[in-house]
């Protein structure tokens, strides 16, 4: 009676298993692929679609090319073309000073050149004490500062009833 009973459970259970192997194994990644392939698609006709907005736009192709490339060596022009960050680091001495925020430590990372864009950038760590609003007022003067200073990661922790303790990560960017 016992081996009647077990070939249907070993049969139900195969079935299964086979079901779990070809959903993870076959199904999943083709769906996946499938939608990659979707995504891809959608980004290609919309860079169609703008492409024929600028060409009916712009009849001559050439003197759009133009204009923009003065727009790209004006917008060169305002990178610094070495990276200088002694300067910055004092500009952000002179923005805690201003801002009341204690500057407790300031790293410089390494440059990491881009050749695509003939560009290079830098990180510098700054780690920070003060009031909340003293820290918005700070990342908005180095964002409005003299240097192009890109804020990429903040993290605030409070320590004492008012103060707050922090780490922002500027990039700072120059021309090759």
């Amino acid at each position: 009676m016992r081996e009647k009973n077990l070939l249907p459970i070993t049969i139900i259970c195969g079935g299964c298993v086979a079901i779990f192997i070809l959903w993870n194994f076959f199904y999943v990644p083709i769906q996946g692929e499938i939608l990659q392939m979707q995504l891809e698609t959608k980004k290609l006709s919309a860079t169609e679609k703008e492409l024929k907005i600028l060409q009916s736009r712009h009849e001559d192709f050439s003197d759009f090319v133009e204009s923009n490339g003065e727009k790209l060596i004006e917008m060169k022009k305002l990178l610094p073309e070495k990276s200088d960050q002694e300067k910055f680091s004092a500009e952000i001495y002179k923005f805690a000073e201003k801002n009341k925020i204690a500057v407790t430590s300031l790293q410089v990372g390494e440059i990491k050149l881009d050749d695509e864009k003939k560009l290079s950038r830098q990180s510098i760590k700054i780690k920070l004490e003060g009031k909340y609003i003293s820290f918005l007022n700070f990342i908005r003067a180095v964002e409005d500062g003299e240097r192009f200073a890109k804020l990429e990661n903040i993290s605030l922790e409070n320590t004492d009833g008012n103060l707050i303790s922090g780490e922002a990560e500027f990039f700072i960017f120059n021309r090759e």
